[in-house]
Order: C-alpha cells, then structure tokens, then sequence
C-alpha cells in the first residue's frame, strides 16, 4: 500500500515555506552584480526583442538575454569586473559600450539604438559611472587600481576603509592598554558601533562571532592585500539582503585568474641597522631596540583552459621583530625590607607617610616593620621584582625606576587559493582557500615570572583561521538565476602569559592556589595602590575555537519592471568552544588600609597607610580566584529574504 501526501497539504506546507522566507528578512550574501536597463530607438520608442550581450574582457564569460515586450532587460548574478556590452536590433546598428559592475553594483545602463544596418558598430564611450535609480544605497567601491598603489602599514587592505566617507577607524597599534590592542579593521560607521558591522566574503559571512574578538579581528578571514580584487562599502544597508546588522556592509571579492598570465613577487625590508637610537634609550643609557620587518612573498594567475578554467594562488609572508620601551615601578631595596623610616627616606630624597600596626592601632617605631612580623608569602612574592636600574622620570626614586626594551614579535603566513569553472554558457562554479597562521608576542613591563603584563592583549598569542568558500551560478533561463554559496570558517585563538612554560605555579608562591597545568606558569596578579605590579593578566590563558558551516541560496527572477529576488542562509551549525575567564592564578590587590590611621568615623586618616606596608604584612584587600572550565556554545540558525527591485523606465 502507497502512502501519500495530499495535494492540499503540499500547498500548506510550500506556502509556510515560503511565508517563512519572506518573513524572516535577515541577510543574504552578495559577491556579484546585476545590470539592468531600457533599449530604445532614435524616437524614444521601445525595442522590444533586441540581444543584449555582455563578455567579460577578462575571462571570456558571456551572457545573452533579449529585451521584453517594455523594451527592458535584466542579468542578474553577474560576476564582478570589465563587460564589453552588445546590443543589436533588427534594423539597427550594433551598440557597444564597455561596463564596469563592481560588488553588489545593482548596474544601469539604458542603450538608445540608431537606425542602420547590422553590420555597423556604434562604440559608446561612457563617462563615468550612471545613477541607479533601483538602489537607494549609499556605497564607496574602492577598486584594484587604490588597492594596488596605495601604500599601506603592514600591507592590511581594511586601512583604506578610512577613505570611505562616515567612516572613522581606529588607529592600529600594538602598545594600547586594551584588549582591543593589535585588532585590524575595527572602524565605526556614522556612529555606530564597530561590532555592528557586516563582513562579506566572496558572498558568505565572514564575521567572527566569537566571545570578546580574540582572533583581534572582527574577521573570520583576513586575506593578503594582493588578494583583494575590490570591495564595496555599503553605509545605509536597505536592502533585505543586507539585513544582518545596522552597521556598514563591507562585501570583499577575491582575485582569480583570467585569459592572461600575471604574476607578483616582492620584498619589503626595514633594519634597525639604519634606525637612530630612541630618546627614552639614549636617557637611560640602553642599547638601541631591534626595529626588523620583513614582509615577503608572491601570487600567481593564468589560464587552465582558455575562457573555461582559470587558477590563482597567492602566498604573504611576514617577520617582525620590535623593540618596546618598557618603564615600570619596582620597590627599592628598603622598602622590601619594611624600613620607611624618616632616615631612609631622607637619604632618598622621599617622603613616606606614617604606617600604623593593626594590632595595636599605634605607629610603627620608627615607620619600620619588624622582620618577625613580615609575611613569608609576600616577602617571596615581592623578591620576584627586578631591582631598580634608572632614577625616574617623576623625580622620586621609587616612581618609573625601571626600564627595559623588550622584544615584541609578530610572524604570519597568509595562503589564498581559487579556480573559476565555466564548464557551459548556463554554469559558473568557483572554489577559493585561505588559510592563514600568526604568532604574536607582547612582552610586558617586567618580564620572566614578574611578567607584569597590564592586559590580556598582551602575551604570547597563536591565531589560526580557515575560510572556504564554493559558488556556483546557473542560468535557468534569461529571467531565472540560481546562485548557491557554501561556506566554512574555522578560527583558533590561544593566548597565554609570557611564562606560561615556565615549571612555576601560582600555588608555589600562594597556598590554596590549584598547581593546574592548564593555566601554565606565573604567579597571582599582584598590584600595589600608588606604586606598581607583578604578575600576570588574570584573563590569561584563554582561547577560543569558533567554527560555522553556511548554505547560501538566492533565486533571481526577473518579470516584467519587477527583479524580484528570493534567498534563504542555514547555518548548521555554529559552534564555539572557549576558555575565558578570570582570576584563574588569583590575584591580590593591597591599597593601605590597613596601616593607616582610623578617625572617629573608622575612614582612613590622609597621609597615612602605604600599599608596600599592607603586602609586607600579607594583609590582602581584594582577591579573587575562578575555576578553570570550558564553555561549548552550539547554534542552528536558519534566514530568509525576499525583495523586489522596481525598475523605473524613464
């Protein structure tokens, strides 16, 4: 016996389907083009029935559609660049005119065919790029010829993001406080925040959806510049396909090959050997800090088979060796041992304020700790500070008396693959790689197991991301277009503290601590109000393995005025497993609450109580200490859009 689904049913189920689609407008991914327009005689009048071909100069892929019964015709889902487009009526001559579309270019151009015999040719110079009136969108296409001569630091293809107007993008640099520190493309659009903005690669998401950006980009992807053809920077994204976020749309497009060879290879070198010494060493009598960047590396396209199949690899390679300045505040040797006394301070030229003893309420003799009264623990921990080896800028010798040039390195290897297939006039398949891996070390202030690192941008980072992309386009008629996207990205971030290796354990030093080789080497963040600190960041390590698998699917159908366009993304699924959390060495904060003297109200007298005198006694005023765990984020997401683009005729 047969079982069935009635007809009834089929049309329920199709119906919610598609109510779905076009109800839940939230983004499609867009890497192509579209060119549309009206064609028309010498008197204004309607062609109908006129051939409307386009070629790319390129790679020889051609597209043919004729104009409707209104004189209009439609190619959606076109690939990005050069067009040489032809239009030929009966009784008319030839009209050439050569077209620029551009990523996500919804293109117009009208043709206004003159009478003559089909043998003639008219060549059509355009000047300039035509309004369309089918997209309100306000877009900034920055295109191969900005991309290629204009001279970037370290060679990162979103600086140009700066020249798109309403744009303000944030200074890349190495040495801020922030987590934020060494993030590339983190820019604002008209005010709104940066991690509201959509990231589109070669038509499939390329955000990272991770937990507090640790891959330092926004990006799940970050190609070479070489490898970038154009992209295109929408402001206002009204269309639903851009539906994903309220900032900007920045949709990316990589190279591939085409009918001709081309190839690159390139060196670019800076030596200290040529650097003059920096003001802060000179002053401090230091060497001069190694200042190498070397950024190497070459890419290749050519032909497989003539206008069918064409191939692009291109390779980037960078080493960074930098020396920063490091200044920090270290305790002086009498103030390890508990001796603030009014001599002491004197022969420095200092000024300590008066230290209580919390037992008895009464000062110190002397403004000194006796040594049975000092707590081991601390008296370890605070032995781990390097010795003063400057005078200081501030002009009290127990303020800024420390300096170093430390060694920051940054080395990538960036990989990029892509072949193009036109198997048939009905077919466009592509396929493209990148992978790319980082190490990327910040020393901290104090370095060894002191480390005194300030954020947990700093450190010693691992970054790895993976980005593949397959598309394929097909032509189902001259109004119908199908264009498939699948899309996997895969990003791994590992940061840990400069002596994370080390056979050290906050437990040696602290009791209670766990000794857990997950967290590594170090001690306890340990901080002293008015003075310095020792330690390691309390979010270090952490790491963070976010992965997504995407389904693409926009069908363009083209009726009559309408381009209507119908899409669906699943996602299945995203996932991300991450560690991040803080405090998991502990750590210690000492303020001088307890050595200062207490009025009426129990508030700490001015001028009384010092940092270094709490941590001698062990008298701790803040701590904290967090389980190590493991977080496993799933997410299966499923998004529809449906938008129809009304086409003017003028």
């Amino acid at each position: 016996m047969k079982h069935f689904i009635p007809r009834t049913w089929c049309r329920c189920i199709v119906a919610l389907f598609v109510t779905f689609c076009l109800c839940a407008c939230l983004h499609a991914q867009v890497n192509t083009a579209s060119l549309s327009g009206l064609v028309t005689d010498p008197s204004g009048a309607i062609v109908p029935n006129a051939t409307v071909t386009v070629t790319n100069q390129a790679t020889g892929y051609t597209r043919t559609v004729t104009t409707d019964a209104a004189g209009n015709y439609s190619l959606q889902n076109l690939p990005i660049g050069q067009y040489t487009a032809r239009v030929q009526g009966p009784g008319f001559s030839t009209t050439q005119e050569n077209v620029t579309l551009n990523v996500a270019e919804k293109g117009r151009r009208d043709f206004s065919l003159k009478v003559g015999s089909a043998q003639q040719t008219v060549e059509v110079q355009a000047e300039g790029a035509n309004l369309s009136p089918d997209d309100a969108s306000i877009s900034t296409v920055v295109g191969s010829q900005t991309i290629e001569q204009t001279p970037l630091y370290l060679r990162n293809w979103d600086d140009l993001l700066r020249v798109v107007p309403g744009v303000q993008i944030a200074r890349y640099t190495q040495q801020s406080g922030a987590t934020s520190a060494g993030r590339t493309g983190d820019f604002n659009v008209n005010g709104v925040h940066s991690l509201q903005n959509n990231f589109i690669l070669d038509g499939i998401d390329n955000n990272t959806f991770s937990e507090n950006v640790q891959e330092l980009s926004t990006q799940s992807a970050h190609p070479s510049v070489d490898v970038i053809a154009e992209f295109n920077v929408i402001t206002n994204p009204y269309s639903a396909e851009y539906g994903r976020a309220p900032g900007a749309a920045v949709s990316v497009n990589t190279k591939g090959g085409t009918n001709q060879i081309h190839g690159l290879a390139y060196e670019y070198l800076r030596n200290n050997y040529f650097d003059a010494n920096d003001w802060i060493s000179n002053h401090n009598g230091l060497t001069k800090p190694e200042n190498n960047q070397h950024q190497f590396g070459g890419n290749f396209g050519a032909p497989i088979l003539k206008n069918r199949l064409f191939g692009f690899f291109n390779y980037e390679g960078t080493r960074i060796k930098q020396g920063v300045s490091r200044t920090a505040t270290v305790p002086l040797p009498n103030e390890r041992s508990g001796d603030f006394s009014p001599a002491t301070a004197s022969a420095l030229g200092l000024s300590y304020p008066t230290i209580y003893d919390p037992q008895t309420g009464q000062p110190f003799p002397n403004n000194t700790i006796p040594a049975n009264r000092m707590d081991p623990v601390m008296a370890k921990l605070i032995a781990l500070f390097p010795l003063p080896n400057a005078r200081g800028n501030s002009g009290a010798a127990n303020l800024n008396n420390f300096v170093r040039n430390a060694l920051a390195q940054d080395n990538t290897d960036n990989y990029n693959g892509r072949v193009d297939w036109t198997p048939s006039e009905k077919n466009s398949i592509f396929a493209r790689y990148n992978y790319s891996n980082r190490f990327r070390f910040i020393p901290g202030y104090l370095g060894g197991l002191a480390d005194g690192t300030s954020t947990s941008a700093w450190g010693r980072q691992k970054l790895k991301n993976h980005s593949l992309v397959l598309g394929w386009t097909h032509i189902f008629g001259p109004t119908l277009v199908n264009d498939f996207r699948f899309g996997w990205v895969r990003n791994y971030s590992f940061a840990e503290q400069d002596p994370f290796a080390l056979q050290q354990f906050a437990g040696d030093f602290v009791p209670g601590i766990p000794i857990n080789p997950a967290i590594g080497g170090g001690v306890p963040q340990t901080t002293f109000t008015n003075f310095g600190f020792l330690g390691s960041p309390d979010f270090l390590p952490k790491q963070q393995v976010p992965q997504q698998f995407q389904y693409n699917d926009t069908l363009s159908w083209t009726h009559a005025r309408h381009a209507f366009k119908f899409g669906a993304s699943l996602y299945l699924p995203m996932r991300n497993l991450f560690q991040d959390e803080p405090g998991m060495r502990g750590d210690l904060g000492f303020s001088g609450i307890f050595t200062c003297q207490r009025n009426e109200k129990s508030q700490c007298v001015s001028g009384t109580g010092l940092s270094y005198a709490d941590g001698l006694l062990g008298l701790v005023q803040s701590n904290q200490l967090t389980n190590v765990h493991f977080v496993d984020q799933r997410l299966w997401m499923l998004s529809g859009f449906f938008e129809d683009d009304w086409k003017v005729t003028p």
